[in-house]
């Protein structure tokens, strides 16, 4: 047990149940975890934040209930690389993401459902979206 009363597992199982999928940042790096430990995916230039913000909205651009988090966070990893590789991609969904959180009056996240649709409508032209949209595909 650490400090703060709640060991790794707790924290875990509680993030689990909040975001479906644990964004952690250390050194540098950000990981993609799947609470239950099945799967985990290791980020090199897009940061926790924007990573969950780019998991929700496609999440939300393509819902479907029998896909885990695990097909999504392929894609935000494959957004990863093509950041890692390219400055103006990297900007661009840094300024995408930025943009969505600056939709509502609480980051894009925390929105409900129906707003967040309303935020993705609202940039369905962008380049941000076309380029999350038909990474998807």
């Amino acid at each position: 047990m650490n400090p703060s009363g709640i060991n790794r597992r707790q924290f875990l199982e509680s993030s689990g149940q909040a975001a479906g999928v644990v964004v952690v940042a250390a050194s540098g790096v950000t990981m993609l975890v799947d609470p239950k430990g099945a799967w985990a995916m290791t980020l090199e230039a897009i940061p926790a934040e924007q990573a969950q913000t780019l998991l929700q909205a496609l999440r939300v651009i393509y819902p479907h209930q029998a896909l885990s988090d695990q097909y999504y966070a392929q894609v935000v990893a494959a957004l990863d690389q093509d950041a890692k590789g390219d400055a103006a991609v990297a900007s661009m969904l840094k300024d995408g993401v930025a943009g969505l959180d600056q939709a509502g009056p609480v980051p894009f996240i925390e929105l409900s459902e129906g707003n967040q649709r309303k935020a993705l409508e609202a940039i369905a032209t962008d380049q941000f979206f076309q380029t999350i949209r038909f990474k998807t595909i």
